[in-house]
């Protein structure tokens, strides 16, 4: 389901089109499957993500994560990672390597987010992505993502979308901003004009700016 809830929010000053952070977020901010899984396991499960398509034929809808046939798939982590030659605009992938499946450990439950958790994501953007057309990612893109248990996944939806904003006063650096989910890389224009990227959880959503900019994950 759409929560509307911004996972990751990351702001910054560079010339239009120059600017890709990587992104972060927790998988379980997203996925409630996750927050009932240990971490480790989560760890070893993994998931695999699909981007956003108008063939709804072939990979599905947003009800199916864009998932429908394995050669949807753009990225993938876990115990059993295989590699994929499909190009996308953006990598998902683990931050930290996990345990294993064996080590008992407690569930995260509502535990705030942290770079050092099992479950923590990074989300690169590509060549394909740092080319394609700044409008696409102003209007905002998504991505099913699907936590995969052996046997069966639960999916989400998460949609990548840069927002811009301008103002008068010199443009400056900003650091990241509270866990919302928008996040875009921005471009650096005359000092009036400031993009801004957030990411959020609703449906994961990251955007670029053009001049001064934030992105963000939804």
């Amino acid at each position: 389901p759409d929560t509307g809830v911004t996972v990751n929010s990351t702001r910054g000053v560079a010339p239009r089109g120059t600017w890709w952070p990587e992104l972060h977020f927790c998988l379980r901010l997203i996925n409630p499957a996750v927050k009932s899984t240990p971490p480790n396991l989560v760890r070893s499960y993994g998931f695999y993500c699909c981007p956003g398509t108008e063939k709804e034929k072939y990979c599905g809808g947003s009800g199916e994560s864009f998932c429908r046939r394995w050669s949807c798939v753009t990225s993938n982590d876990g115990d059993w990672k295989w590699p994929i030659s499909l190009q996308d605009r953006v990598k998902f992938s683990f931050v930290n390597s996990g345990p294993g499946k064996y080590k008992a450990m407690k569930l995260y439950k509502d535990k705030s987010c942290s770079p050092s958790d099992l479950d923590y994501l990074k989300i690169s953007f590509t060549e394909k992505g740092k080319r394609e057309n700044i409008q696409k990612w102003i209007n905002g893109m998504s991505w099913g993502i699907v936590f995969y248990k052996y046997g069966g996944g639960a999916g989400s939806t998460l949609t990548i979308r840069l927002r811009i904003e301008t103002g008068t006063e010199p443009p400056v650096a900003v650091g990241p901003d509270k866990i919302l989910a928008e996040q875009g890389p921005p471009a650096l224009e005359p000092p009036h004009n400031l993009p801004v990227p957030q990411l959020t959880s609703l449906r994961p959503d990251i955007t670029q700016p053009p001049s001064n900019g934030t992105t963000g994950l939804i």
